[in-house]
């Protein structure tokens, strides 16, 4: 992530030592306290029945119709930068009703920004973001989600136009490492397509989303920038 403009907000009229110091112990203590929150592995609270393998029908990803939308932010202070990455193309398997597999191809090359309105700015942080010391889309250009069990709760709601709840376990592929995460989940029938909705949380340290050269600048930079990352997902997929 650029963070020239960042590190001019906590820097600005800052050059001596002591300060830089300063910004390093709070930052320590800051992640010294979130040591034991776990925000990625989210389930509910009681596991009935697991749906896992067999399906009887496919439905096809509409990526036109469906979107992800990431948010970042800082430790320090509540400025938060977001934006959107397209879905290339994705499958769910499905039993009657009831979600048993999945996969979503995600375009990483399509990241972008929405918040930032000056044009220079957001062309710097959308190139940093692609770049080695974030997501390397020259050489990862694709992510992907990879659902491999559906658990539900005890009374499960199977009418169409209701929400339906899940708790989703996945392999989530980013630069090509691959991590198990677990995410609660609603979906809904409208009509023939199916809707998913999920919002989670992600390390990005899990996944080498950090800077490639640990100079002391960019080790600074990193004590800042917040480690979790927020995805929002919502999906619209049709019998094929």
């Amino acid at each position: 992530m650029n963070l020239r403009f960042t590190v001019k907000m906590y820097l600005k009229n800052r050059t001596t030592l002591l300060n830089i110091f300063v910004l390093l112990f709070l930052s320590i203590l800051f992640t010294t306290c979130k040591n034991n929150v776990n925000t990625t592995d989210v389930s509910l609270q009681k596991e009935v029945q697991v749906v896992s393998g067999d399906y009887k029908s496919s439905y096809t990803i509409f990526p036109e119709n469906s979107t992800i939308k990431w948010y970042g932010g800082f430790k320090f202070g509540s400025l938060e930068h977001n934006g959107l990455i397209k879905i290339k193309e994705g499958q769910l398997q499905m039993d009657g009703e009831k979600i048993v597999a999945g996969t979503i191809f995600i375009d990483m090359k399509s990241i972008k920004n929405v918040d930032i309105s000056d044009a220079k700015e957001n062309i710097q942080l959308i190139s940093h973001l692609k770049s080695k010391d974030f997501f390397y889309v020259d050489s990862f250009a694709n992510a992907s989600l990879n659902i491999k069990k559906i658990v539900y709760p005890e009374i499960v709601a199977e009418q169409s136009n209701k929400e339906n709840l899940c708790d989703v376990y996945a392999y989530l592929t980013i630069k090509g490492i691959t991590h198990e995460i677990n995410f609660p989940a609603s979906y809904s029938f409208i009509n023939d397509q199916i809707n998913i909705k999920t919002n989670f949380k992600i390390d990005r340290n899990k996944w080498g989303i950090n800077y490639s050269n640990a100079s002391t600048i960019n080790i600074l930079k990193e004590k800042i920038i917040d480690d979790m990352i927020t995805i929002d997902i919502n999906v619209f997929a049709k019998k094929e």
